[in-house]
């Protein structure tokens, strides 16, 4: 048994190697960094309730029940929009299609605001071009954008196209 413990004594290699090792992992550590992160990116949940169009941050109301009646090559406002929230919508636009291609009625033109401040409400009104009387879908998609808001509303109404 003295031999053996005589070789480890006069070796003493174990202990060099372990501190040679400790000394590489420090060293490797201190060139390549640590597995920290140096920065996050996180997006922030939020959390919408559906509601009605008459509660909605943006309100959509046709101006008359049932189907509208709108006399081909004339203006008519058939929907209006509300701002409902705490500022002021800049910018809003509503593009006015029809959601039928195929329907023998044209979107001639639509005219809505541009803006709509807190709380205030503007008609959207359009014209339609038909050679006899026809019922036919439209699409109004409706975008609005202000400070730290921006909100889209998509809803689709029949009316009625009266040729001249």
């Amino acid at each position: 048994m003295r031999p053996t413990a005589r070789a480890l004594s006069t070796r003493g290699g174990t202990p060099k190697a372990i501190g040679l090792l400790l000394a590489c992992v420090a060293a490797a550590g201190l060139v390549l960094g640590t597995a920290g992160f140096a920065a996050v990116d996180a997006d922030r949940g939020v959390e919408v309730n559906v509601t009605g169009d008459d509660d909605a941050y943006l309100g959509y109301e046709p101006t008359v029940n049932g189907i509208p009646e709108i006399p081909a090559n004339e203006s008519t406002p058939i929907v209006s929009y509300r701002n409902r929230f705490g500022v002021d919508l800049d910018s809003v636009t509503v593009d006015v299609s029809r959601a039928n291609p195929g329907a023998a009625v044209a979107v001639e033109s639509s005219d809505a605001p541009d803006r709509l401040g807190r709380g205030a409400a503007g008609p959207v009104h359009v014209t339609l071009s038909c050679s006899t009387e026809r019922t036919v879908s439209l699409e109004f998609a409706a975008t609005g954008t202000g400070p730290g808001v921006r909100v889209s509303l998509d809803r689709t109404l029949t009316v009625r196209c009266l040729p001249d």
